[in-house]
């Protein structure tokens, strides 16, 4: 081979190199058209979070195999989750948060346009019609639309990029290219507990007045209830402690009592802990109810006589029992009723195993230990559980207002009794008042006269015995005027006059006084008790419009909470109560007597 020939081959094979490069070349290389669009926003036109009215979120959980969708929207104007059976959804503000994070996304950097790439970044389409068991590097796909379905925005999400905190790949659904960009994916949950109210009882715990738990199971094939104990304790807010009212436990015969031991004590950590599940209680999913069954309940009716309603309670774990001439509703695993100071009484009644909402205690499970949940217990099954919830109210637990008695009314009698005598005044008195009335005063002396005549021997028929008797009587009268002329003259005689009669009605007014202090004092007695009677009666009217409201909100649903959860609230009588600690100066007590048994050199060295 000469040197041309040579030199041929070796262009003939560095051509075929370069060509091989191009081919092979990595796809994250950059060229005009692929980085023309980098720092535009991926939706110019989408500029108000508040137009966004759904919000619809379909991810690939690759440890189950199994799509997951989600989706917040409004139903008939009010925000539910359509996902979960429309339950009412807490999005209002929650939605426009996550619209608003999705509104400015830009594309910070190019990254690659080969389809292959897809897995690598995560991006691969959850809604592909060609996906399959068992498929890795699936992203997030997140649409938000109008009111009208408009799409708003669109794309999938997948993993972060390692060297960039914040930053991950994305890429638009139906476009190879993929994208870095700035996102926050916590304001894109898919958990059913972000999205809800998380006070479902809407429990005061400063109402928490007492708590009965209820121990029992129901056998539904051999259609028994399985009794065990029943605790009543009581809770006292100022001080934080526990009482027991009652512990009883189930004997062939019935309930027999069953008190503390003398080296028992109550678990206050224990019960703390129950009361404060319940005053949080969080759920995981629910469950719709019939539409009959939230009828009946919402209006009080006997659940027991409709058949719909029972193979529904039935099917989710509670059974109708009849205890003497009463039908009652019992839960497979026990109830736990709270008692409130309000008068409101929560009914927590624990049914079966649920067939949903695993996926998150699966998930929880497979977490490392420090990035499990705080409420989550070691040891868990993950079995999640569907409870029933309703309210009921008490009148009893509204404290009575302490009314004051009324004062007697037989003081007051004599001042009452004085009026009479005020009336029946001398005739020799009357006369002196008639003629001594002031100036532009009209006598009002007549009646008093009438009375004088009569008792001087008027008939009572009248005639012309009481018509002289009455001109007789007016004569005295007409000189009146005289005698008020000499007004000036008489002034020290009439001053007399005025003393005299003044000084009989000294004691009438003491007791007028009298009288006036006393029903002062009942009227306000009475307006103090009046006060606090209409303040119970409002408590009561408050308590009752608080359970028909509660009631409402808890018809329509089975909720489903998690095993920790549950394992918190139902609690046995070996929960609740333990053995004694003993005191701190006891075992120092016993560690000196240990320490004494030790010989005396071995202690001297």
């Amino acid at each position: 081979m000469n040197e041309n020939t040579k030199t041929l081959a070796f262009i003939g094979a560095a051509g075929a190199v370069l060509m091989f490069a191009l081919a092979t070349r990595p796809s994250a290389s950059l060229t005009n058209s692929s980085t023309s669009d980098v720092g535009t926003l991926f939706f110019p036109d989408f500029h108000d979070p508040l137009a966004a009215k759904s919000l619809d979120i379909l991810e690939y959980d690759e440890e189950l195999a199994a799509l997951k969708p989600f989706k917040v929207a409004k139903v008939n104007g009010i925000w539910s989750i359509p996902s979960h059976e429309n339950y009412p959804a807490d999005a209002d503000h929650q939605l426009a948060e996550a619209a608003a994070s999705l509104m400015d996304l830009k594309r910070l950097s190019y990254v690659s346009d080969n389809k292959a790439d897809q897995e690598v970044y995560g991006v691969v389409d959850p809604g592909a019609k060609d996906l399959t068991a068992g498929a890795t590097g699936v992203g997030k796909r997140v649409t938000l639309e109008d009111g009208q379905g408009k799409v708003l925005a669109q794309f999938i999400i997948g993993k972060a990029d390692a060297q960039q905190p914040g930053v991950r790949f994305v890429r638009i659904p139906g476009q190879d290219r993929i994208y870095r960009t700035m996102v926050n994916v916590d304001k894109l949950s898919t958990n059913f507990s972000d999205w809800i109210e998380k006070d479902l009882l809407k429990m005061n715990v400063f109402d928490f007045k007492e708590l009965v738990i209820n121990d029992h199971s129901v056998d539904a094939v051999q259609q028994a209830l399985i009794q065990r104990s029943r605790m009543t304790l009581g809770y006292e807010n100022k001080d934080s402690k526990w009482n027991v009212i009652s512990i009883e436990d189930w004997a062939k015969k019935g309930w027999v009592p069953d008190p503390l031991k003398p080296d028992e004590e109550l678990n206050t950590q224990k019960l703390n802990d129950l009361k404060n599940a319940l005053k949080d209680l969080k759920i995981i999913d629910v469950a719709h109810k019939p539409a009959g069954l939230s009828a009946d309940l919402r209006s009080d009716k006997n659940l027991s006589e409709d058949r719909k309603a029972m193979a529904s309670l039935a099917a989710h774990g509670f059974y109708f029992a009849k205890l003497g001439s009463e039908v009652e509703l019992f839960s497979n695993e026990g109830e736990v009723i709270a008692e409130m100071t309000d008068g409101v009484e929560y009914l927590i009644r624990f049914g079966d195993i649920a067939g949903r909402g695993k996926d998150e205690e699966k998930k929880d499970e497979a977490k490392k230990p420090d990035e499990k949940s705080e409420d989550k217990d070691e040891g868990g099954s993950g079995a999640s559980r569907y409870v029933f919830v309703t309210t009921r109210f008490n009148k009893d637990l509204i404290a009575k207002p302490e009314l004051q008695p009324l004062p007697e009314a037989g003081p007051a009698k004599p001042a009452e009794d004085a009026k009479p005598a005020e009336d029946a005044k001398p005739e020799e008195d009357a006369k002196p008042e008639e003629s001594k009335k002031p100036e532009g005063e009209q006598p009002e002396a007549k009646p008093p006269v009438k009375e004088e005549v009569k008792q001087e021997g008027g008939s009572p028929g009248g005639g012309a015995d009481d018509e002289a008797a009455r001109s007789e009587t007016a004569k005295p009268a007409e000189p009146a005027a005289p005698e008020a002329k000499q007004d000036n003259a008489a002034k020290p005689a009439d001053a007399k006059s005025d003393e005299k009669k003044a000084e009989p009605a000294k004691p009438e007014e003491k007791k007028a006084e009298k009288k006036s202090e006393a029903e002062l004092e009942r009227e306000r007695i009475e307006k103090e008790n009046k006060r606090k009677q209409d303040e119970y009666d409002d408590k009561v009217k408050a308590g009752e419009k608080r359970v028909k409201e509660l009631n409402e909100r808890f018809a329509d649903w089975y909720y489903i909470i998690s095993d920790a959860t549950y394992r918190k609230i139902h609690l046995s009588r070996e929960d609740v109560v333990k053995k004694k600690e003993k005191p701190a100066d006891e075992k120092a007590g016993e560690n000196k007597e240990g320490e004494a048994k030790l010989p005396a050199e071995p202690a001297a060295k």
